[in-house]
């Protein structure tokens, strides 16, 4: 009988010895930096905005997404295409905050003026989505309001 309580300390002692290797890798896992997409005055969604990544520094706990609506800067010319330019990286929730207030006024995402607008999440890779246009409506929610209309028109459609 001894032995076995001899045994069952020891036990005990190599669990408390993994569970204090978990929480310290818990911890140093957790106190990894994030990840935002990157990219710089890219037109459109896509490309470059959506496959490329950096891991963002200590104090960077945000992501933005600047989204400008206006005339390429290439060229110029009277009544010309808009596009959209995207500018997507790491920042402080406190500064993108605090910018996205400061540029409230050129946010009206109007398709005739130019406008600009900042976006800002927290959370891996939380900017891939930019809200191009005057209203925010997820993929998912898209895609079922698409069928439920589908199924309405058909449900009425046939019925009659």
């Amino acid at each position: 009988m001894p032995s076995m309580k001899a045994s069952s300390r020891g036990g005990c002692r190599i669990a408390t010895t993994w569970l204090r290797v978990f929480a310290l890798a818990t911890c140093l896992l957790s106190a990894q930096a994030m990840e935002c997409y990157v990219c710089n005055n890219q037109e459109g969604n896509d490309d470059k905005c959506i496959k490329t990544s950096r891991q963002c520094q200590q104090h960077e706990n945000a992501c933005y997404s600047l989204i400008e609506y206006r005339l390429p800067t290439q060229y110029w010319q009277q009544n010309g295409d808009r596009s959209h330019f995207l500018t997507k990286n790491c920042t402080s929730l406190e500064k993108c905050r605090s910018d996205s207030d400061n540029m409230a006024i050129q946010c009206n995402r109007e398709w005739y003026n130019d406008w600009r607008c900042l976006e800002c999440c927290s959370g891996e890779l939380c900017n891939f989505y930019a809200t191009l246009d005057g209203y925010r409506m997820s993929p998912g929610l898209r895609t079922v309001s698409l069928l439920s209309a589908g199924s309405l028109w058909l449900l009425f459609t046939f019925s009659m």
